[in-house]
Parts: C-alpha cells; sequence; structure tokens
C-alpha cells in the first residue's frame, strides 16, 4: 500500500517489542525506524535463495503480511502498514 495514502503505524505490541528487542524507548524514533523500515527494507524477493528462510518462516507464522527485512531486523507489517511486531535477525544483513 501507498505510503502516502495508508501512513505507516505501530500497535502497541510493536512498541513493547520494539523497546524489548531494541533498547528504543522514543516513539519518535520508533515511527521513524517503522517507517525507514517499510520504505527501505528488503523483501524476500530481493533476498538471495539461500537468505529467504527467516522471511518464509516468519510468512507461515503470519499469513498475509509484509515482512521487510532491515538494520539487522524482521519487520512483520499487516496488509495495511501497520508493524505488528519486530524479530532479531542474525540470518541476513541488509
Amino acid at each position: 500500500m501507498d505510503v502516502r495514502k495508508n501512513p505507516v503505524y505501530l500497535t502497541n505490541h510493536a512498541r513493547d517489542r520494539m523497546c524489548e528487542r531494541m533498547g528504543i524507548r522514543d516513539p519518535s524514533r520508533m515511527d521513524a525506524l517503522a517507517f525507514d523500515a517499510y520504505r527501505f527494507g528488503k523483501s524476500k524477493m530481493q533476498l538471495m535463495k539461500s537468505e529467504r528462510g527467516i522471511i518464509e518462516e516468519k510468512e507461515q507464522e503470519y499469513g498475509d503480511s509484509v515482512i521487510l527485512i532491515y538494520r539487522g531486523f524482521c519487520y512483520v507489517f499487516t496488509e495495511n502498514n501497520g508493524l505488528k511486531t519486530v524479530y532479531k535477525n542474525d540470518r541476513v544483513r541488509s
């Protein structure tokens, strides 16, 4: 979805996970990072075949979500640009 028409937003769960897993406590920093991840994160098709495993695992878990890799983390977005959660990603560099 176009972020100009449907801006990126964070669920409370995503904010909790960013605090817990990334050590970020500033809400504006969370918003900016989620937006950057949505804009610049790599999708499964942009990764080498050998690197796609983490996204494929999360696709099984989260179904129709948009899953992107950005700066060492795996971001799981809803189909309408809401960040659901964030996971540490040690497998793929981006």
